[in-house]
């Protein structure tokens, strides 16, 4: 999913693309409903080969981009300066697992955290990194604490006021999802089976990412399309649309082309 940020004083959609490459696409000008290509980042000429695919975009508060490229081998994570239109760090996944499921999240002092899997083959690690992407520490998915048999982090971690690093770890074939939460210097403060989440189909499957709410409530959304709040409470999508479009207008302009594959500027007002 894209990200929106303002660039040169004009509002700028991130959307990342299947084939690796990410684009800037800034808002119409007055008076037209066509968004202008600003900036087309290709992995390819800047040496990463054939990317398969890359993640939403995380932007800092420097107004820096990070995105995480997908790979035929380890994983990677890229630092953009859309102002400059140039890459400036990258950091590649180290360990058992180096297969980033979600998309890298930025704390209020540029922290950058990640999870990394082995694809139903190993164990992954949590990292955190500065925002020039060195590596300041990595804790492992068996580390002391953790729910043992899991084969590493999905989707995206967030981080709470307090700062401590809120992740789920999941056992792909068995569908067993765990949560839990790192302290701010990367121990584990504690973790928690959630369930064994079974789809419509008879499978099983595991969530994607984890969100937090103001009262400290952890949601975990699972593949079926389920919204676990508290570990038990269920909010059907049909509802959360609900929310949102009663709060929001969805405001699209006319189709456009970037590298010749039609792109639409979506907006949300808030009524």
């Amino acid at each position: 999913s894209p990200s929106v940020m303002p660039i040169n004083e004009v509002e700028t959609a991130i959307f990342p693309a299947s084939n690796g490459h990410v684009y800037f696409l800034q808002a119409p000008t007055s008076g037209t409903t066509i968004s202008t290509a600003y900036w087309d980042y290709d992995p390819v000429a800047h040496g990463w080969g054939s990317p398969q695919s890359s993640c939403s975009p995380a932007i800092a508060p420097d107004g820096t981009v990070y995105v995480v490229i997908r790979t035929s081998g380890a994983d990677a994570i890229v630092r953009l300066d859309p102002f400059a239109k140039q890459e400036l760090q990258s950091w590649v996944a180290t360990g058992t697992g180096t297969e980033i499921s979600g998309s890298c999240v930025i704390a209020p002092d540029g922290s950058v955290f990640v999870g990394t899997n082995g694809a139903a083959n190993g164990e992954g690690n949590l990292f955190k990194l500065t925002p020039a992407l060195a590596q300041e520490w990595a804790t492992s998915s068996s580390a002391s604490g953790m729910i043992a048999d899991n084969d590493g982090f999905f989707g995206s971690p967030i981080v709470g006021q307090d700062g401590s690093i809120y992740f789920h770890t999941a056992k792909a074939a068995a569908g067993d999802i765990n949560i839990g939460a790192l302290n701010p210097d990367g121990t584990v403060a504690w973790a928690s089976n959630v369930a064994k989440r079974q789809l419509i189909d008879g499978t099983t499957g595991f969530v994607s990412s984890i969100m937090i709410d103001d009262t400290g409530l952890l949601y975990v959304y699972a593949e079926e399309g389920d919204a676990v709040r508290s570990y038990e409470k269920v909010r059907a999508p049909e509802r959360e649309r609900e929310v949102l479009f009663s709060n929001y207008d969805l405001l699209g302009s006319t189709a456009d082309k970037v590298a010749g594959r039609p792109v639409w500027l979506l907006t949300l007002k808030p009524k």
